[in-house]
């Protein structure tokens, strides 16, 4: 392996900061690529990366290697691929895109249905959504789009608004407590379940000056998975996206309610890395997701009463 055919072998391992993943995707033995990768510390003197619980973290060194070098090698594939053609049909490719958790309870798996059916030999990687680092990935190529609660405004991105989002609460279906709809004396003398404040979603007031009542919190998590299950088992109120609120009242005994003060709206965006050269591929992608999520319309009016 000449040297300048390491390059690739670098940048495969940081995008999936895996040697193993890199060696599938380059369809090479995972020995090859640990030499490659070994060849490569010797030539740069420096360790490129270190082993760590979140896979191989890249050095200061790395990223700017990586950096310099990403843009050369997208022109190289962009020139090996035919510009205006990319058959769905035929591509055996891996689509990598970025959702959070509430992407992947609520997004998913209404594109998967989609995605097979019209690129049946084609992949999909799921990536855990790392707001703080998705510029950084879709610019190396980490992957190919991200969908979510995002406002990133790089130049460097193509960002479209797929609908926007409220939020609501939901209880459920035996809270004893909660009537036809949520009042604000209910929802401040009620028991709460909140989620970690770094899923990035607002999570409602803790204190009502009318009333001069303060919520009561009884549990806290770290993200939405378990969230419906532990909601519909107990007494607990919690407040989640209208979409996730469908998702949950469709599989558990809960119901969902406008909330009885002002909340914030926001947009579901669908980012992918800008470029000079056009992208069937994910030209292709970024319809199809477009696609498979426009069933998700506007769920229930939110209550105009502010606390």
């Amino acid at each position: 392996m000449s040297d300048l055919n390491l390059i690739p072998v670098l940048v495969a391992i940081f995008e999936t900061r895996s040697v193993s993943r890199t060696a599938e995707l380059l369809n090479q033995s995972q020995p090859t690529v640990s030499r490659a990768l070994s060849r490569l510390r010797v030539i740069l003197d420096d360790p490129l990366f270190v082993r760590s619980r979140q896979g191989m973290i890249p050095t200061e060194m790395c990223r700017q290697i990586v950096g310099d070098v990403r843009p050369a090698i997208r022109k190289i594939e962009t020139a090996m691929q035919r510009a205006d053609h990319f058959d769905p049909t035929q591509s055996r490719r891996t689509f990598r895109i970025a959702v959070s958790d509430l992407g992947e309870m609520t997004y998913v798996h209404r594109v998967m249905p989609h995605f097979r059916q019209q690129a049946p030999f084609a992949k999909i990687e799921i990536h855990a959504l790392d707001v703080e680092k998705i510029e950084e990935w879709l610019a190396v190529g980490r992957v190919d789009a991200a969908l979510g609660n995002l406002t990133l405004e790089a130049k460097s991105t193509r960002s479209d608004t797929l609908f926007q989002e409220h939020y609501v609460a939901i209880a459920s279906t035996a809270h004893r407590e909660i009537g036809a709809a949520l009042s604000r004396a209910a929802y401040f003398a009620g028991s709460h379940i909140l989620v970690s404040e770094r899923s990035g979603h607002w999570q409602g007031p803790d204190f009502c000056s009318e009333t001069e009542t303060k919520r009561h919190v009884v549990m806290r998590i770290p993200h939405f998975f378990g969230l419906g299950e532990i909601v519909a088992k107990s007494d607990l109120i919690s407040i989640v996206p209208s979409r996730v609120a469908r998702e949950f009242t469709a599989n558990h005994a809960i119901r969902s309610f406008p909330l009885p003060f002002d909340s914030p709206r926001f947009d579901v965006r669908l980012i992918s890395g800008e470029t000079r050269q056009r992208r069937p591929d994910i030209d292709w992608l970024r319809s199809l997701i477009s696609a498979a999520l426009r069933d998700l319309v506007p769920g229930s009016p939110r209550a105009s009463d502010s606390c």
